[in-house]
């Protein structure tokens, strides 16, 4: 009930707002995420997208998106080109998360990729004393096949390939888990837990060859 006039109260105060001023708006809400993405790597999807979103609410929502990820390539790329520069740049680190980016930006237009990995992040590790956890155990929670079940009684897709999926899930973890790791024998990742994340990436690829074998 109370939404309707914050959303009558908005679609006003857009409403008023001329083509120069949005487009104003749009080139400081740029040079704002060219600080944000720089200094701290965040800022170019979420709070991007959320700037936008205010900003132009007649857009379609794909449009939205995808000009936020046109708009961020050439953004974190001069940001990158300016730590490299500086020698901030790991580049064993950067490796590694490009192994699981890559294949990750082929098949993340795939809905199915989610699925996988709440799928994932709903199974026991089965590792005790784990620094990683997972949502198995939490009260209420969803077993993995009503999940998938769910999903597929409400948005009609086929699911029958969810195994590889999944599968993805765990490998993707893994890499990251070893980037982890391997900044951790350096003394560059520093805190509790991290002396065992190592030990999780065996765990992570034996889960994902599982998951394979059983699909």
């Amino acid at each position: 009930m109370r939404r309707r006039p914050l959303i009558a109260l908005y679609r006003a105060r857009v409403e008023a707002l001329d083509v120069r001023h949005t487009a104003v708006s749009t080139v400081l809400v740029g040079a704002l995420l060219g600080v944000l993405v720089t200094i701290s790597s965040v800022g170019a999807g979420a709070l991007g997208v959320t700037a936008l979103l205010l900003l132009y609410p007649r857009l379609p929502m794909a449009v939205i998106v995808g000009s936020d990820i046109a708009h961020a390539v050439p953004l974190t790329l001069l940001a990158g080109i300016g730590h490299w520069y500086l020698g901030a740049v790991d580049w064993t680190l950067l490796t590694s998360l490009l192994t699981g980016s890559v294949p990750g930006i082929i098949v993340g237009r795939d809905p199915l990729t989610d699925l996988g990995l709440l799928v994932m992040y709903s199974i026991p590790l089965g590792s005790a004393e784990s620094p990683v956890s997972t949502t198995a155990e939490a009260a209420g929670h969803p077993d993995p096949a009503e999940l998938v079940e769910r999903y597929a009684a409400r948005s009609g897709r086929d699911v029958s390939g969810i195994y590889w999926y999944t599968a993805f899930a765990w490998f993707k973890l893994a890499v990251i888990l070893e980037g982890i790791h391997y900044r951790y024998t350096l003394g560059q990742t520093v805190g509790r837990g991290f002396d065992r994340i190592g030990d999780l990436v065996p765990v992570f690829i034996e889960h994902g060859l599982t998951t394979l074998q059983e699909g």
